[in-house]
């Protein structure tokens, strides 16, 4: 009975471990968790902003080109309209020139008058045609300021675009580096020197990689001594040498022997049957058999059995055969187990060293 109280309160100690463990890990998952939401949310944005940048580049190109062919037609027709001018006022110079020969006055002064209302409307259509000229020349000037304006505006757009691109690639860099950490408790050094190159992003970087790191080396202490505990109860534990499987039978006497399990006859003891390998099985097979716990048998069991008294060759007490003992199995289980904890136990020993190299380095790069 203390025995098994032992291995209860034991037990309940690794569970206690597994706990600690297991919440470690949830918590990290956690973490990881909220960066890769971030990562996705920033990348979102980025593609959002940039949608939007080259939409408002293509609206302003398109404004622009159509703002140079109406300069380009305006031009034109301001030429046509020139050579008009220049006609109509020939025309006009002409008429006033030609030497009219009428003898009769009145007609003459009619005539006269013809000419001058003649000549007064392609006056009046020139002035209006300036003014137009004035206008028109005012509005191309205006649209020419307008281009020149919206190609500066174009040019600080597609420069705020390289910044921004720029810069959303140094921040995909950097969260790469944290998942990085949290994700790979074994990091080469070089591979952390690649994503540092630019000097504004690893000045950046340092004011996050430190409380990273600050809090894998504290999560890394806790798992050793969590380890440790761990290794401290398995070493408490009752442990034994493995059975023996292959115990084969060398006196004579004994060729007539059967297994109590297998029933094999002059063949092994029943403490080496392979065919029935573990302690809890062999109990089974004696309890469905209906023999003695203690000399494999058919008896009345307890004190009246004639190897009440023999101690077990491998737990060293009595009560039941050395077949049926089943500390040799769970003992393999125990040094399987202890030897699991302790190579752990190394691997976090090496990932706090290199995290404080780590730390070290940080900590002595200069300030700008």
């Amino acid at each position: 009975m203390k025995r098994l109280g032992k291995l209860q309160i034991d037990i309940r100690t690794i569970h206690s471990a597994i706990y600690h463990q297991q919440a470690t890990l949830d918590y990290l998952s956690q973490i990881l968790d909220n960066l890769r939401e971030k990562i996705e949310e920033g990348n979102r944005n980025a593609q959002i902003s940039a949608q939007e940048l080259q939409g408002a580049i293509s609206n302003l190109t398109t404004t622009v080109e159509k703002a140079l062919e109406n300069l380009r037609n305006g031009e034109q027709a301001t030429n046509i309209d020139a050579i008009n001018e220049e006609g109509e006022g020939a025309g006009a110079k002409v008429e006033e020139e030609a030497p009219i020969e009428d003898n009769n006055m009145v007609e003459k002064q009619a005539n006269e008058e013809e000419r001058n209302d003649a000549a007064a409307e392609p006056k009046e259509e020139a002035v209006s045609a300036k003014e137009e000229k004035k206008e028109e020349r005012a509005q191309l000037g205006h649209e020419a300021r307008t281009i020149q304006s919206n190609q500066d505006y174009i040019e600080v757009l597609e420069i705020e675009m390289e910044d921004a691109s720029l810069s959303d690639e140094v921040d995909e860099a950097k969260e790469r580096q944290e998942v990085e950490i949290m994700e790979e408790p074994v990091r080469a050094e070089p591979e952390r020197e690649e994503l540092l190159i630019p000097e504004e992003a690893q000045l950046h970087d340092e004011e996050l990689l430190v409380p990273a790191l600050e809090l894998e080396l504290g999560q890394n202490r806790q798992a050793i001594a969590d380890l440790n505990l761990m290794i401290e109860e398995l070493e408490n534990q009752k442990t034994c040498w493995p059975r023996r499987y292959h115990g084969k039978i060398q006196k004579s006497c004994e060729r007539n022997m059967s297994c109590a399990f297998c029933n094999e006859i002059g063949d092994h003891y029943s403490d080496s049957c392979t065919e029935i390998p573990t302690g809890r099985e062999r109990r089974e097979v004696l309890n469905m058999k209906r023999r003695c716990a203690t000399c494999l048998e058919y008896c009345s069991g307890g004190d009246l059995c004639k190897k009440a008294y023999d101690r077990c060759s491998h737990c060293h007490e009595t009560g039941h055969h050395s077949a049926l003992c089943e500390l040799p199995d769970t003992s393999q289980d125990i040094f399987q187990r202890l030897e699991q904890a302790k190579e752990s136990r190394e691997r976090h020993f090496q990932r706090i060293d290199q995290i404080q190299m780590e730390l070290q380095d940080l900590r002595q790069v200069p300030l700008p």
